[in-house]
């Protein structure tokens, strides 16, 4: 598979670039840790009256931190993703599509959650959007669990975006891509995390 030859994006190859150039590899896993962690805080504040902020950046902490580590592209894309979305929910346009641009840059699947974004803020504008959503959510399922069935199909559309995750839809489906393969203890407890934040952000 020559796809795993393509370059990282340019967003998280300026923060390397960074660290390369001050000798300091603190420097720049502090850059990656802001840039992940300070989105997060940004939206517990806005939502401090609904949320408790200790307990918001406690789940991210216990949840979330360790892995950000590793998946530090990824990291940093969802934090200014979910911080986009929030500006979308605040008609604050100019600054979602920034905030979108500047994930992409730093993780180019961000495309795909812009996109899923777009889909939930205006079926949330509809009237019968309790309908809607739980169709999505039906629909991304099947999607999920006949993944296998139509990998070849999954693969020519992410290839679109970047043909690295061309290579890892793939290897996911070689090594039997079903529900088996995820680690259901850290998907509950995530799982649950999200849906409390849910019920309490719709009070």
């Amino acid at each position: 598979y020559e796809n795993m030859m393509v370059p990282t994006e340019i967003g998280f190859a300026f923060i390397l670039y960074i660290g390369f150039l001050l000798d300091n590899l603190g420097i720049t896993f502090f850059i990656i840790q802001f840039l992940i962690i300070f989105p997060i805080y940004v939206v517990l504040i806005r939502y401090r009256e609904k949320l408790s902020m200790p307990l918001g950046l406690a789940v991210y902490l216990f949840l979330f931190y360790n892995i950000s580590f590793s998946l530090m592209r990824g990291g940093i894309a969802m934090s200014m993703l979910m911080l986009a979305y929030l500006y979308l929910r605040l008609k604050m346009y100019k600054k979602s599509l920034l905030l979108c641009v500047t994930a992409y840059l730093f993780h180019s699947s961000s495309l795909f959650i812009i996109i899923l974004y777009i889909l939930i803020y205006k079926i949330c504008q509809m009237k019968n959007r309790n309908y809607l959503i739980l169709s999505l959510f039906i629909v991304l399922g099947i999607i999920f669990v006949y993944a296998k069935q139509y990998a070849y199909i999954i693969e020519n559309i992410v290839r679109q975006v970047n043909s690295r995750y061309a290579y890892y839809v793939d290897m996911y489906m070689a090594y039997g891509g079903g529900l088996a393969d995820i680690p259901m203890t850290d998907f509950f407890c995530k799982s649950i995390s999200i849906l409390m934040s849910w019920f309490l952000l719709r009070k």
